[in-house]
């Protein structure tokens, strides 16, 4: 049982490191989309920041 699990985790990190390489190799399939990916991690991280300084200002 716990030899299927592990081999199971194996695979699906695999298929994630597949992805990720395929994102950022220069010739890779899905090299298109970094941009796209790029912009939202942008996004997410200002909105992190936003949310951080607020919680830091006194009366935020």
């Amino acid at each position: 049982m716990l030899e299927a699990v592990t081999s199971g985790i194996t695979t699906v990190i695999g298929w994630i490191g597949d992805v990720i390489t395929a994102i950022t190799s220069t010739s890779g399939d899905l090299n298109q989309l970094l941009p796209l990916f790029a912009i939202g991690i942008a996004i997410s991280a200002i909105l992190l920041g936003i949310k951080v300084i607020r919680s830091i200002i006194w009366g935020g």
